[in-house]
């Protein structure tokens, strides 16, 4: 198949080229001469003609080939792919490239429709009417590469029962009936049989079985049977629809010979059953002996046809049949209402046949569209051209033969060159457009931006382009109007191609307007192209209310268009809608009210929402005898009680084991427990630090709140654990919190006076000693002095809402100013008193606690000193106002949470600043965590400053603030050292030991010498191996490196070795005094240096150190040298400790 396909393209493509340089008219154009067309790309194309697969389609479509081309002047061939039925000009026009598929297959799908430009722009002999529906969902889908339907070719296809010429003449002859009437067959009245061959003649394998073919379409059965009423003639299907009875299974016989088959005239159709519903309608109606039956293939209709004396279906045009003359049936005429309802007993009608052309032939070349739409032909006149062809075979020869015998009927269909079509204007030679016809000499295709407007004058009628006025475009190439700019659009030029549509703030009610007006003061519309002032809406930001459109507070998103109503009834929380944001709630009743709230108390949207089941203005708090677990209210249950009161047990027996278990004397150097107890200190305050950020009105990733939640607990937030169904309301968990924290500090004090009531414990002196109860109480509130603080100053935290009101921050709920907020008020100023008076006594006790050493009133301050190197005892201060200013900027600035930040990141930096310089702790490692904590911390309050747009002014403030900050610290810095060196230079003054580059006094030469020497006699005279070691052995790690780097620099300056052990050996042959000593002067040495290790050395004998000459020489004549060896000779004693 592939292989004659292609033999019949050449065939065809030679045939066209061949005819191409055949001359029918004398003076007709010459192909070089003749005119392209240009496709959408701008390429020359001729224009392509669509023969159909009938013999009339193929004879007058060589005829308008040479007619376009040598009389019109276009290049033209005829498409090399033939349309196989009458629907294919439908699509070929419109470039499909599958258009002979099926009429009812997909466009896009299967026909390809829409995807290339057609190449296919004429067709003539179109069957159109028998494809209505195809045409019209074409136009539906494709409205704009639909085919223009240009009118009828000038006769109507008829279809429908033929007998043959012959037959005609044998019946009229013999007995004088005019077989061509309908009537002539009916059995009543003659016996037609006689005339025709009987159904055996026709082979049964010629035809189609009847269940292939329409005989088993319902529709059409269906129908049949409704009109006629014969139930003998059909088959009732399981699902109540009917099929023909074929009685062998090839042929259906109508009720006047289905008794006896025999005497049943053939009826023959073809293809799946053209025309059978009507054919099966006539047989049964009007009385005719026959039986109908479908040819299997086309051949086998024509050998029927041809070779048979039967009744047959035909078409006409048509010249497969011609020579046989063959005679149409009359039947009634034809009832339009009956065949649409499905009755078919009257004649068929005629079939529309159109002219038809692409809808880009009419701008590609108008001329061409307007010589088909006139072309107009006879069905007679063209039964004899097709008998013509039939006989010469040589279609060119028979076209030829008409054009050049009727030049004046075909000459009449050429357009006047400037008869302009609609759509088109004037041109002149230069090609631009005019309005004179004495200026012109063709037409072209009004561009976009005119208008194609008729005029007459003596020449007749015609048409030119006119630019589009103001108020009016044309965005399209040929139109015969220019278009009024709808509502919302405007122009305000000649000839504009399209309407601008009106700018946002703008709108237009009219039509074809110059101009677009604008929307009140505040408002502006959603679209461009607003059609009316009811689209002029509140600005972004606003709301409108009562028709009026007022700035939205804080806390309510309104976006373009919002209003009131919408605010109120946004339920689903669209966030196209104005809306509540998240962290506000507004109530329904003043929807336009907004208070802030806290984390994701308040999740937004609709007014009045609160997330979890909480309830109040700014959802701060859950319903009575709930408590909030994990964001939701949860119900109380009875095991709350018990639980607080098993945690109060616990706490007790926690204070007597940390009473029995804790040292009682001052430890200079650190342990493993006294390490683990820093870390849990630092744990602890850790924890009450990460409590307080969260209390910063910041959004924290969701994965934080665990932790934050813990730190909450450490700051006695116990709502989370069910505090408040022990208390009624807000005021009340706080003054039960307030409570709590007092029976804490209480509890060692309660448990210190029980003890000593107990004569049990005193006996076996196990009763609690009031100096260690005072320390156990005093690092109780040292550690939780945070916690202490927070709370104390928890009502006087006060946020502003949009609405101008105060809330306080830990408890939302409650106004700031109301009865219940001073009742806070009172209680939180009680515990703010407590906490200054246990800072007034932190610090008395750091300033007397030198004066102590070595009494027992020292244990009182064991608390604020035992951490530290003694050096650094006073550092517990520093915690101490860490925790007081760490919760302070929460009252200073709750309203700002950049400045609160920035607050609490100064108070974070400057304990951290001092933790790198000091170096407190006893044990290293403590110090290295501290350290590494507290930068954490400050490296977490930085980034918090990232999450605080809500002021940005104030924003900017604090970085400039800061930025100039660490400017002026640095010029600050060079200042001073240019000071100095002035005054090293200019003056004459060294600044070595200047306490401005050291920061903190460097003592003289002459004051350590002397130091030295008192030391260097003590060593001599009174120092004790043992004791020594003893001391030494009990010093802080920081002691004992400064000692042993002490020496090594005096060694390498003064030249002198040293042991391994970096100690100095003293030759001295006067020394014969007893080193060794009794346990209780080595307890009394050791507890003189742990005095000198909290303060400076108490002189015993100071008169006689006084005394002591700054001369390296010992007195009375001793001389001192050291060596790396005792040298032999010595007095120096070696003592095994």
């Amino acid at each position: 198949m592939g292989v004659l396909a292609l033999y019949r393209i050449l065939c065809l493509a030679a045939l066209s080229s061949g005819q191409d340089q055949q001359k029918c008219l004398p003076g007709g154009v010459p192909v070089a001469n003749r005119k392209y067309i240009q496709n959408d790309e701008g390429s020359d194309i001729s224009i392509g003609l669509l023969e159909g697969a009938w013999p009339s389609a193929e004879l007058l479509s060589e005829l308008l080939r040479i007619l376009i081309g040598e009389a019109l002047g276009y290049h033209v061939h005829i498409h090399e792919k033939l349309g196989a039925n009458g629907a294919s000009p439908i699509f070929a026009l419109a470039g499909c490239i599958n258009f002979d598929a099926p009429a009812n297959a997909p466009l896009f799908e299967e026909k390809r429709c829409g995807i290339n430009e057609t190449k296919i722009h004429v067709s003539i002999d179109s069957w159109l009417g028998s494809f209505p529906a195809a045409y019209e969902a074409m136009k539906s889908s494709f409205p704009e590469i639909a085919p223009v339907d240009l009118g009828p070719i000038g006769y109507e296809g008829e279809e429908s029962i033929y007998v043959s010429q012959t037959v005609l003449n044998a019946a009229y002859e013999h007995s004088g009936i005019a077989l061509e009437y309908y009537k002539s067959y009916n059995v009543s009245h003659n016996n037609v049989k006689q005339y025709f061959d009987s159904l055996g003649d026709v082979s049964k394998n010629e035809l189609k079985l009847c269940n292939t073919t329409d005989f088993n379409n319902p529709q059409r059965i269906g129908n049949y049977l409704l009109y006629t009423g014969d139930y003998d003639g059909v088959e009732v299907q399981p699902d109540g629809s009917y099929f023909a009875k074929c009685f062998d299974g090839y042929w259906w016989a109508a009720p006047a010979c289905r008794q006896n088959t025999t005497e049943c005239l053939p009826v023959i159709s073809a293809g799946n059953g053209w025309r059978l519903q009507a054919i099966m309608h006539w047989v049964s109606v009007y009385g005719f002996p026959a039986a109908v039956g479908i040819s299997d293939q086309w051949s086998d209709f024509v050998k029927h046809v041809e070779n048979t004396r039967a009744l047959h279906y035909w078409w006409v045009p048509d010249s497969t049949f011609i020579e046989m003359q063959p005679h149409q049936l009359t039947f009634p005429r034809h009832s339009r209402s009956e065949w649409l309802r499905g009755d078919k007993k009257s004649g068929a009608a005629g079939t529309y046949i159109a002219n038809m052309v692409s809808s880009n032939l009419v701008s590609k070349a108008s001329k061409v569209s307007e010589f088909v739409g006139n072309i107009n032909f006879e069905l007679q006149e063209v039964q004899d051209l097709l008998l013509e062809f039939r006989r010469t075979g040589n279609k060119f020869e028979v076209a030829c033969r008409w054009i050049n015998q009727l030049q004046e009927r075909w000459k009449s269909w050429v357009p006047v060159e400037t008869n302009c079509m609609p759509g088109f204007g004037m041109v002149a030679v230069n090609g631009s457009f005019v309005q004179r016809r004495d200026d012109a000499v063709s037409c072209y295709v009004c561009p976009a931006g005119t208008s194609s407007q008729e005029f007459r004058d003596d020449d007749g009628q015609s048409y030119r382009c006119a630019a589009c006025e103001p108020g009016r475009s044309q965005a399209n190439t040929y139109k015969t109007q220019c278009e009024p700019c709808p509502r919302g659009t405007m122009s305000d030029v000649w000839g504009s191609t399209g309407c601008q549509p009106c700018q946002q703030g703008f709108y237009q009610d009219s039509l074809a307007s110059t101009s677009c007006t604008p929307c009140d003061a505040g408002r502006t519309t959603k679209i461009l192209g607003a059609v009316g002032q009811e689209y002029c809406v509140c600005q972004v930001g606003s709301i409108e209310v009562n028709g009026q459109c007022m700035p939205c507070g804080t806390g309510i998103a309104c976006p373009l268009g919002s209003t009131l109503k919408e605010l109120a009834t946004n339920k689903e929380s669209n966030p196209e809608l104005p809306h509540v944001e998240f962290g506000f709630k507004s109530e329904a009743a003043s929807p336009l009210g907004t208070f802030r709230c806290r984390g994701s108390a308040c999740p937004g949207g609709a007014p009045g929402s609160c997330s979890g089941g909480r309830e109040g203005f700014t959802c701060g708090e859950c319903p009575a005898q709930t408590y909030l677990l994990e964001e939701q209210c949860t119900s109380c249950n009875n095991s709350l009680a018990p639980i607080f009161a098993v945690g109060v047990m616990l706490f007790v027996v926690g204070c007597v084991v940390a009473y029995y278990a804790s040292n009682s004397k001052y430890e200079p150097r650190a342990t493993v427990i006294f390490c683990c107890i820093g870390a849990m200190s630092i744990a602890v305050a850790l924890m009450q630090n990460i409590g307080v950020l969260g209390t910063i009105p910041l959004r924290w990733p969701e994965s934080t709140t665990g932790i934050l939640n813990v730190g909450a607990i450490f700051l006695l937030d116990l709502d989370g654990i069910g505090l408040n169904c022990l208390a009624a309301g807000s005021s009340g968990g706080y003054v039960m919190t307030v409570v709590l924290f007092a029976v804490a500090i209480c509890v060692v004090p309660l448990l210190g006076v029980v003890s000593n009531c107990i004569p049990w414990l005193k006996r076996r002196k196990l009763n609690w000693k009031k100096p260690k109860v005072l320390s156990m109480t005093g690092n109780f509130m040292l550690m939780s002095f945070t916690t202490l603080a927070s709370v104390g100053l928890i009502p006087f935290m006060c946020y502003e809402h949009p609405t101008g009101d105060f809330s306080v921050l830990k408890h939302p709920n409650i106004l700031c100013g109301s009865g219940e907020h001073q009742s806070m008020q009172v209680v939180g100023a009680l515990v703010m008193t407590v906490a200054t008076l246990f800072c007034a006594y932190c610090f008395w006790g750091a300033l007397v606690a030198p004066t102590y050493s070595g009494r027992d009133r020292l244990m009182t301050f064991y608390f604020l000193i035992n951490r530290f190197r003694p050096d650094v005892w006073w550092f517990g201060l520093m915690l101490l106002i860490r925790s007081a200013f760490v919760s302070l900027p929460a009252v200073i600035a709750a309203n700002e949470p950049g400045l609160l930040v920035m607050l609490m990141l100064c108070v974070q930096q400057i304990y951290f600043s001092l933790l790198l310089w000091f170096l407190p702790w006893k044990a290293p490692v403590l110090n290295l965590a501290d350290g590494f904590i507290s930068g954490l911390l400050v490296v977490l309050l930085a980034s918090c400053l990232e999450d605080v747009e809500r002021d940005p002014s104030l924003s900017s403030t604090i970085r400039t603030v800061v930025a100039f900050g660490i400017i002026g610290c640095l010029l600050l810095l060079f200042f001073v050292l240019g000071v100095l060196l002035l005054i090293d230079k200019g003056c004459g003054r060294r600044q070595h030991d200047s306490v401005v580059l050291h920061l903190q006094s460097v003592p003289k030469p002459r004051e350590l010498f002397t130091d030295f020497q008192k030391i260097a006699r003590w060593m001599l005279q009174d120092a004790d191996e043992c004791a020594f070691e003893s001391v030494v052995s009990e010093l802080s790690r920081y002691d004992v490196s400064q000692i042993q780097s002490s020496l090594h620099l005096l060694s390498r300056e003064f030249e002198v070795e040293i042991g391994r052990a970096s100690r100095i050996r003293i030759t001295n042959a006067s020394i014969s005094k007893d080193h060794r000593r009794t346990n209780a002067s080595a307890q009394e040495a050791q507890e003189a240096s742990t005095k000198d290790s909290v303060m400076e050395p108490k002189e015993t004998n100071q008169d006689s150190m006084n005394d002591q000459p700054t001369s390296p020489a010992l007195p009375d004549g001793e001389t001192a040298s050291v060596h790396s060896d005792p040298p032999e000779g010595t007095g120096l004693v070696s003592l095994e400790c």
